[in-house]
């Protein structure tokens, strides 16, 4: 097998074999989602974790933000007034 080529499908008398993949191992199975994982957790949990999203949001983007030029020291006169 040199591993290119569409992905075999999973035949099921393969199970009854003691050694036979989870069937959560195959490749194709719908695993849970992001979105299922943050309705899972308590309402507290996530009110905590947006405000953290938040103030790391809001840190990163004051750090981001291009600070104002200071204006360049007016050079200085090349020679003294003339005397006369």
């Amino acid at each position: 097998m040199t591993g290119t080529g569409p992905v075999e499908p999973h035949e099921p008398a393969a199970d009854s074999h003691p050694r036979a993949p989870h069937p959560t191992d195959i490749v194709g199975t719908d695993s849970p989602r992001s979105y299922d994982c943050w309705t899972a957790l308590p309402p507290r949990r996530r009110r905590l974790l947006l405000a953290g999203l938040v103030t790391a949001a809001a840190a990163a983007s004051t750090l981001l933000l291009p600070r104002p030029e200071r204006p360049a020291p007016a050079p200085p006169d090349p020679c003294p007034a003339p005397s006369t």
